[in-house]
Formats: structure tokens, sequence, C-alpha cells
């Protein structure tokens, strides 16, 4: 199961923002200590763990999710793109259990 299938758009972009801005910091941390610069202790421990349990999941799903966002020609169930290509859709039948969840 995808963690982020229902996500909006901006859920996606939280957390693709989070999740870049914790992967550029490990990168940037890596590349220092790979260049023999000096490298406090607390930023070692933010070092992105390539063992760090769910991580690679979590980000997999994400990519995914945007992926399928982002490729529009791409059946994505519950789409509003798509649901409102029936001919007896209204926007608030499409939009309207999302605003009624939120």
């Amino acid at each position: 199961m995808n963690h982020y299938a229902n996500s909006t758009h901006a859920e996606l972009r939280g957390e693709a923002l989070a999740k870049a801005g914790a992967l550029r910091f490990s990168a940037d941390v890596q590349e220092l200590i790979a260049e023999g610069k000096y490298v406090t202790r607390e930023q070692r421990t933010l070092i992105r763990s390539p063992s760090a349990y769910g991580a690679d999941r979590m980000l997999a799903d994400l990519l995914e999710a945007l992926a399928a966002q982002v490729h529009h020609g791409q059946h994505i169930p519950g789409d509003a793109e798509q649901l409102l290509q029936d001919p007896a859709a209204t926007l608030l039948s499409v939009f309207g259990p999302k605003l009624a969840e939120q």
C-alpha cells in the first residue's frame, strides 16, 4: 500500500520538500566529510542512514505518488480531472467529498 496514494497536491508538495531538505542536508554533510572538512557531532547524527527502517520505502512511495500526479496521461483513480469527464459530474459531486473530508 502506498502511504501517499490519497494525498492532495499540497500534502505531496510538503512531504517532498521535507524529504528533499533532509536528503540535501545529509548530502551536504557527506560532501564535507569527503573533502576532509570539520563536521560537528550534531551534523553527523543527521546524516541519512541507508539502513533506516522504512525510509527507502517511504521515499519510493512519495516519488510514485508524485509521478502519478505529474503525469496527467495516466489514469489516477479518484483524480478530479478524470471524474469531471463524466457527463453527469458536477463540481460539487467531484470536489464535495474531499472538502467534507478536510
